[in-house]
């Protein structure tokens, strides 16, 4: 949508014991049903999806209580900020 370039993190290796990776996300259901989003968030986190501005992982999973890396951050500054300027 912006033309930016989705760089993946780099996935750690499952250790033994460890659950199964989540079922992908459809895109009409951004977060598998095994992820619970935080009823205070689940609102806004569906409306930055909306927008255009946040779009969860590759893997469809959007990672609520996951920390923000820079890289992340600032994509989202771009996009929030383009989303803005377009008067949408």
């Amino acid at each position: 949508m912006f033309d930016l370039p989705y760089n993946a993190p780099a996935r750690p290796t499952p250790q033994p014991g460890t659950p199964a990776t989540p079922t992908p996300a459809t895109p009409t259901n951004p977060a598998p049903s095994q992820e619970v989003l935080p009823a205070w968030a689940e609102e806004s986190i569906r409306q930055v999806i909306e927008w255009g501005v946040m779009t969860g992982y590759e893997d469809g999973t959007w990672r609520p209580n996951q920390a923000v890396t820079r890289a992340e951050m600032a994509s989202v500054l771009v996009r929030f900020y383009n989303f803005i300027r377009s008067g949408r």
